[in-house]
């Protein structure tokens, strides 16, 4: 172990933080999944990742998923090395409490009074046995962790208790069933890249105005009780949105014409949608929209995906695609 700690020493700064993030979260993961979190987060994932690679520290895989995916995995003596530094008490070592991967650790570190020091949390349920079913994260502890970067939290993982606030330095946050109905009113993460709440019980983001400058990927899929957006000019520079499966949301705001570098938007499943302004259709960056059409007698409902600038010289706007028996027609959307 003397040996592997002598390989940690000599890396540089940001090459050590990315060598404890997959050693207390991502070991093993997807490859191109490691490298958006990290690069969300600043890292330069390209080049620390080679710097591992070329150190023997990691190593990349094809991935045993039907995906097909390179992974990246670790020793599980580094995984252990690096867990430990992360645990360990020292006083020249301030990477104590830095990252959490289990709920326990989260009630250690508040009866330390160590939140401070956290940056990353990563939470999952590898089993669901019944000690698993009794462990549970009281997110008011969220709310003392002023400093978190990296909040992840996977389905499955118990919660109770209310969300006051949250870390305005978080530059990434995927939290699957999320269980409230908005974010705290007090979160301003301006330094928030992506936002990745799937299957939530959100009803709106929030109920004021925000400005999310550097926000590029919002996903709120299959949260089934969204009934509203905010104004699209909160997150001018917004790249993803992803709305699929939100049944309740009836209106996408014409403000979504501002989003000029959008070029992915995703409204499958959106079945109650009842306006889509011709805006959608002048931004230039798109290229992927799947739509779910509007209902009605005369045309069968039907989910069409493709690569919007393809269809765009055809359509006189604003039109969608609809099919009825097996023959492809142009219905008007009204706005």
């Amino acid at each position: 172990m003397d040996v592997l700690r002598l390989s940690f020493d000599g890396l540089e700064e940001s090459e050590k933080e990315i060598f404890l993030h997959i050693a207390c979260f991502f070991n093993p993961s997807m490859e191109k999944y490691v490298k958006n979190v990290l690069n969300c987060c600043g890292f330069h994932a390209d080049i620390g990742l080679r710097v591992l690679i070329d150190k023997s520290l990691i190593s990349i895989d094809e991935s045993f998923s039907s995906l097909k995916e390179e992974s990246i995995s670790m020793h599980g003596l580094l995984e252990e090395l690096g867990r430990k530094i992360v645990q360990e008490n020292s006083s020249k070592e301030p990477r104590k409490w830095s990252r959490l991967w289990l709920e326990t650790q989260v009630d250690n570190v508040m009866l330390e009074k160590m939140e401070r020091r956290v940056e990353a949390i990563l939470l999952k349920k590898k089993t669901l046995n019944k000690d698993d079913e009794k462990k549970v994260m009281i997110v008011e502890h969220l709310s003392k962790m002023r400093h978190l970067r990296l909040l992840i939290i996977w389905s499955h993982v118990n919660t109770s208790g209310s969300l006051n606030c949250l870390s305005n330095e978080l530059r990434y946050v995927e939290w699957s069933e999320y269980p409230f109905k908005y974010l705290p009113s007090s979160f301003q993460p301006n330094q928030l890249v992506e936002l990745i709440l799937k299957s939530s019980s959100i009803e709106q983001l929030w109920e004021d105005k925000k400005y999310l400058r550097n926000l590029r990927n919002l996903d709120l899929s299959h949260s089934k009780n969204l009934i509203k957006m905010p104004h699209f000019g909160e997150f001018p520079n917004l790249e993803r949105l992803d709305l699929e499966g939100c049944i309740k949301l009836v209106q996408i705001d014409p403000s979504i014409g501002l989003l000029t570098k959008l070029v992915y938007l995703n409204l499958k499943d959106c079945k109650h949608i009842i306006s889509l302004l011709s805006n959608i259709f002048g931004l230039s960056c798109l290229d992927d929209l799947n739509i779910y059409v509007l209902q009605s007698k005369e045309f069968e409902c039907k989910c069409i995906t493709f690569p919007i600038n393809d269809i765009l010289p055809h359509v006189a706007l604003p039109f969608l695609i609809s099919h009825s028996h097996n023959t492809q027609k142009f219905v008007p959307f009204l706005a």
